[in-house]
This record gives structure tokens, sequence and C-alpha cells, in this order.
């Protein structure tokens, strides 16, 4: 259960004492603040997803693979992870478009280009356009593949996975 207490909380909440605790260690403006804040809102539901795929598997395969003569490790390998392949890749997708979509940590924590993550840089870059009245429309066109690249990659995976 107190592997959800960061969930209970909004990220608007949190992003103040993250804030003062980044600048302390020096890690304002890197993209290690960046990963730390969103792995400690990701890395519970991920968790929690896993498990839920694991608790699936029925206990018999692996006492049936044991008995006979597969060490641990070769279970885990050969029964457990292709059965759950599946649920880890729905884990993966969902948490990185969880972690894609949010900008409030990239905004706060970043301030030089070199930084930024692109999303936000898509959308700065979106700014930009509308500010000089420039039709959005060349913008989308180039900016368009970092949005779908995600569900085209998961669909070459999956298709070459079967």
């Amino acid at each position: 259960m107190s592997l959800f207490l960061t969930q209970l909380f909004p990220h608007a909440v949190i992003i103040v004492p993250l804030f003062v605790i980044f600048r302390r260690l020096n890690l304002y403006d890197t993209f290690g603040a960046l990963i730390l804040a969103n792995m400690v809102f990701a890395l519970p539901v991920a968790i929690w997803l896993v498990i839920g795929f694991f608790d699936g598997i029925p206990d018999e395969l692996m006492d049936a693979a044991l008995i006979d003569g597969s060490t641990r490790i070769g279970v885990l390998f050969r029964i457990i992870l292709p059965i759950s392949y599946t649920g880890l890749v729905a884990t993966f997708m969902y948490i990185f478009i969880g972690v894609w979509s949010e900008l409030l940590f990239a905004v706060t924590f970043t301030t030089r280009r070199e930084v930024r993550v692109l999303p936000l840089r898509y959308l700065t870059l979106l700014a930009v356009h509308h500010r000089l009245e420039r039709p959005p429309g060349c913008v989308n066109a180039y900016c368009s593949p970092c949005r779908h690249h995600l569900p085209a990659l998961a669909a070459l995976l999956h298709c070459r996975h079967d």
C-alpha cells in the first residue's frame, strides 16, 4: 500500500519540494531531475501493473519446469518472461505515454534548450509559429513524426515477436 503514496498527491503539490531538493543537489536543469521526478510517479504504477501480470501466471507452470530440471533463472527466461511479454509491453507503453505527455516537470525543472524534452520543444516551436502568425500546418507536418513513432514502433515490435 505504501507503494501508492506518491499517487496520493497531485504533481502540483510535489513540484515545489522537488524543485528545492533538485536545486540543493545541483540537479536543476539536468536530465537527472526529469528522470528522478518522472520515476517517482511512474514506478509505483509500473510495479503494480507488472505484479498483476505475474500473478496471473499459474504456479503449476513454474513447478513443472523446476521438476523437469530447469533452474529458477531458466524458469524466468523460458517460461515467465515469454508468457508475460504482452503485459510488459503494455506496461511500457502505458508508462511511456504518461511520462511523454507529462510537461509540468519539464517546464519546471529545465531552462536550457539542451535539456528540454521533445514534447516541450514541440510546444515551444508551435508557440513561436503562432506568435509569428504562420500557419501551423508546416510545423505539425515537421513535428508529427515525433508524436507517431511510439505506436508505429510498438506495432512493429509486436508483429516481429509474433
